[in-house]
């Protein structure tokens, strides 16, 4: 199969043979080659002539950018292209026990006839050697982290041009183990296994194994690749959750809301030209947002940079998804509430990390919130000032899976009947409590035809669940810009029912209880500004639970001489008491009292 495509071939026209024309794609084919020659030099001092290529409209691509071509008199500088290997296999991750580890340089420079010098920078500490465009590194060396080793290339023109050239080097004490499956990395950082990477080559997953939320994506044509960070944790993912760890990054002052990302968009069309990035956001963005940035040269983190080729934009999404790049649901700016991030970065700028117009983009980041709305004041840089706290959450009851009316009559149900006589009502007690003991199930002892009035009293024990998970807490709370995580213990847990009721006829009864779905405890653990509003927001979003009385019409069919079945119809007045509280004694209690019939 053969796809042509027809391009334009518009700017300066003069000076060299280069007109519009088609190429044909063979099956299987990303890329093709074009040439053309210059037919005429530029003197000295003229200025540069521009040529640009365009896909026709209706071609169906990835981007509707234009290649451009520069002429230029000057002396261009060279391009410089940096590969790590180890044991003789490139890759971006070394270990200390691997054995020598080697960066070579290769330099690609327009002026052919140019020589060039090399200055290598590395790393406090680091053992190397330099042998003619490569460097050998003894990886034993260096701590493990991420280490930059920077190169700069000076050519012999007039006037000289520096081009500088800079790489991540991921150091490990061993290799991490490779996923169930995955026999190799590929050149993104992830494992060469369905599992773990999309198709798309511009798309990555924020955490692994999520491959249909939660994606992030770069402009088609680009290729999205771990960061170091990522690397260094061998996670296989964009997200860097948790604390920093201090061979990472420094601590922000600026609280995070939602997540660091680490990653690295490649093969840009060209350097120097901006892409674009959609970040799904695992908490919607708060007012007053600002998007953070690591500076990699400074370790010092700074606010996103924005101009005519940098900029921030959002759209509503929804948890998880979100439009693509190219997207109009865009809109300037961090909007309040919405789900999904949009980053404009220019190759080379300041929100670069490299620094260097090279074709890629490399951007640690994420959202955090200012502390006073509308001044553009951070929190104080005072690590002090943000309080690490455990907050414990008490609620008594369950509020969860559990059918009170039923209870579950296979975890142990006994209800006894017991005439007025008292005897008759101490041997139904021993029985109860014994059935209750050893989880036996009993059905309602029945009365006989003749004896239908009849009083009765009742046990049950079964177990409630409560449906809400410890993550769907930690997001709520850091919609709230608390940056807590959650843990819920006992989500499964026992509960109980006592009941006394009268049978007044053969197959209705009236029944009233006391039922108690048991307690459940949260904790939640992190560093915060404003302990008591933690308290607050942590109180009002804990999972709901109940205990009370419960009044009810029981209908009952004899099925067999002590097998039955019933139905139920009534009230059940509860309340609730949720409490949550710090080490320091700090608490915030609320009860809520209601019906349902």
């Amino acid at each position: 199969m053969q796809v042509t495509s027809c391009y334009t071939a518009h700017g300066d026209l003069e000076g060299h043979d280069l007109q519009s024309g088609t190429v044909v794609f063979e099956e299987g084919e990303v890329e093709k080659e074009i040439g053309f020659a210059i037919q005429s030099t530029l003197p000295a001092g003229a200025a540069d002539r521009q040529v640009q290529l365009t896909f026709d409209e209706g071609v169906n691509r990835g981007s509707d950018r234009p290649l451009t071509v520069t002429i230029t008199a000057l002396n261009a500088p060279p391009a410089v292209r940096l590969a790590l290997s180890q044991a003789g296999e490139n890759t971006t991750i070394i270990t200390r026990d691997g054995g020598p580890a080697t960066l070579s340089l290769d330099i690609l420079d327009p002026n052919t006839t140019q020589t060039h010098t090399v200055q290598w920078t590395a790393p406090t500490g680091a053992d190397f050697t330099i042998a003619e465009n490569s460097l050998v590194l003894q990886p034993g060396s260096l701590p493990p982290g991420v280490h930059r080793f920077v190169a700069i290339v000076t050519d012999n023109g007039a006037p000289p041009a520096i081009t500088r050239g800079q790489f991540d080097v991921v150091v490990r004490d061993t290799a991490a183990a490779l996923p169930a499956g995955a026999t190799e990395l590929r050149d993104n950082g992830m494992p060469n296994h369905a599992d773990y990477t999309p198709e798309p080559p511009n798309v990555l997953p924020e955490r692994a194994r999520e491959l249909h939320h939660y994606l992030m994506a770069a402009d088609p044509g680009t290729r999205l690749a771990l960061g170091p960070c990522s690397q260094l944790r061998a996670v296989y993912q964009t997200e860097l959750e948790g604390a920093p760890a201090p061979n990472e990054w420094p601590a922000d002052t600026v609280p995070n809301v939602g997540g660091y990302f680490d990653f690295v968009v490649v093969d840009l069309p060209r350097a120097g030209e901006t892409v674009n990035i959609v970040i799904p956001q695992r908490a919607a963005i708060p007012a007053n947002a600002v998007y953070r940035k690591l500076n990699a040269a400074t370790r010092q983190w700074q606010d996103f940079v924005q101009n005519t080729a940098n900029s921030l934009a959002s759209a509503p999404g929804s948890p998880g998804f979100c439009p693509p790049p190219s997207s109009t649901e865009y809109r300037a700016g961090l909007n309040a509430g919405d789900w999904c991030v949009r980053l404009a970065i220019e190759d080379g700028s300041p929100n670069d990390s490299d620094g260097q117009a090279n074709g890629s983009v490399a951007d640690p980041g994420g959202i955090g919130v200012l502390s006073d709305p509308g001044s553009g004041v951070e929190p104080d840089p005072d690590p002090d000032t943000n309080t690490p706290v455990v907050v414990t959450g008490h609620s008594k009851g369950g509020g969860g899976s559990l059918d009170w009316w039923t209870l579950v009559a296979a975890l142990g149900v006994l209800a006894l009947r017991a005439r007025r006589q008292g005897t008759r009502l101490r041997q139904g007690m021993r029985r109860m409590l014994m059935a209750a003991s050893l989880a036996i199930v009993s059905t309602q002892a029945t009365a006989s035809d003749a004896e239908v009035a009849s009083w009765y009293a009742g046990l049950q024990v079964g177990a409630a669940r409560t449906a809400v998970a410890a993550h769907e807490l930690t997001d709520a709370l850091r919609e709230r810009v608390h940056s807590v995580t959650a843990n819920i213990d006992d989500r499964t847990r026992p509960a109980w029912r006592v009941h006394g009721g009268y049978q007044w006829a053969r197959h209705v009864a009236v029944e009233a209880g006391y039922l108690d779905l048991g307690s459940l405890k949260t904790t939640f653990v992190g560093s915060v500004p404003d302990v008591q509003r933690l308290l607050e927001d942590a109180n009002r979003i804990h999972p709901a639970s109940a205990e009370g009385f419960d009044l009810a019409l029981v209908a009952r069919y004899a099925l067999l001489p002590r097998l039955a079945v019933h139905a139920r119809v009534g009230v059940f007045a509860w309340d609730a008491r949720t409490q949550t509280s710090d080490s320091a004694g700090q608490h915030v209690s609320e009860t809520t009292m209601a019906w349902i019939p």
